[in-house]
């Protein structure tokens, strides 16, 4: 017979069985809380990180929208804004068309057909 063996966890409200389910809503949340924490001190607002997050993506579309003046302070990043090709264009968002932030690729995305 096939018995669970139960194990400590480094979330409170959290019982790992080896199956990997039972995470009870209070673990679910600690677990979030804990990850986006991690998340934003590694991959955050930094210059040297190559995600984009909320923030940054509202300066891009500042940048873009000509909300933010030019200025010695934001060259740096306006040079990068415009070196990696980041666009507005239309598109849809909730159902409103609006200008949209295109961010280039750096593969083309090839489509095989059958």
């Amino acid at each position: 017979m096939l018995s669970l063996d139960r194990q400590a966890s480094p979330f409170p409200g959290v019982v790992c069985p080896s199956g990997g389910s039972g995470i009870s809503e209070e673990g679910r949340q600690s677990m979030y809380e804990t990850f986006q924490a991690w998340a934003l001190k590694t991959y955050g607002d930094s210059g040297k990180t190559k995600t984009v997050t909320r923030r940054k993506y509202d300066r891009i579309m500042r940048i873009l929208t000509g909300e933010e003046e030019a200025s010695t302070e934001n060259s740096k990043f306006r040079f990068w804004v415009k070196a990696k090709g980041f666009k507005l264009g239309p598109g849809t968002v909730a159902g409103r068309v609006q200008n949209v932030l295109y961010v280039p690729v750096k593969h083309p995305v090839s489509v095989s057909q059958p």
